[in-house]
């Protein structure tokens, strides 16, 4: 068995190593969080450049609009009915088609920043996960190189058994499962 130094020393490493790895990572998603709330200010910024886009063109319409009816009635044309009716409509029709592109133009924007934001919470998680490898990953290699026996458990102590098998329904082939009865 070891001595009790050897696995303070193994312990003190694996804390470090943890306490390290959840620093790395608080800093990590820290830099995410920033980068999300970049980029859910830029949709709100794309969402925005569309409206103004859009009441522009309405407003550039409504004008074209109006000054095509005040042409044609100072020439006494009939504006409530005939092809001048049809010209009218063909360029409303024009106008809402042009502020319609632009709210697409502006929902697409937006989509590709809603995704990017999901994606930096998708890395968010997964550098929390990467931690929690991390630093179990290093308490078992600090217990490895530290000389650590983890096999080797006292039966005077009524502790487990380890038993070099794999673990029952975990399906991770080759790793030693510890089972539950006192030996």
């Amino acid at each position: 068995m070891a001595d009790p130094i050897t696995i303070s020393l193994l312990v003190a490493s694996a804390a470090i190593a943890a306490t390290t790895t959840a620093v790395a990572t608080t800093q990590q998603n820290t830099q995410i969080k920033y980068q999300q709330e970049v980029a859910k200010q830029n949709a709100i910024a794309a969402q925005n450049k569309a409206a103004a886009e859009m009441k522009m063109r309405r407003t550039e319409t409504a004008r074209a609009q109006a000054s095509t009816r005040a042409a044609m009635a100072s020439k006494g044309v009939d504006s409530t009915s005939g092809s001048f009716l049809d010209l009218v409509g063909q360029g409303a029709a024009a106008g809402e088609l042009d502020v319609l592109k632009a709210k697409h133009s502006g929902d697409i924007d937006a989509w590709s920043l809603n995704n990017q934001i999901n994606e930096l919470e998708t890395q968010k998680k997964n550098a929390w996960l990467e931690a929690s490898l991390a630093g179990a990953e290093a308490g078992i290699s600090a217990a490895a190189s530290g000389g650590l026996n983890l096999g080797s458990v006292s039966k005077a102590s009524g502790a487990t058994q380890v038993i070099g098998k794999t673990s029952g329904n975990s399906g991770m082939i080759g790793v030693d499962a510890i089972e539950g009865a006192p030996v």
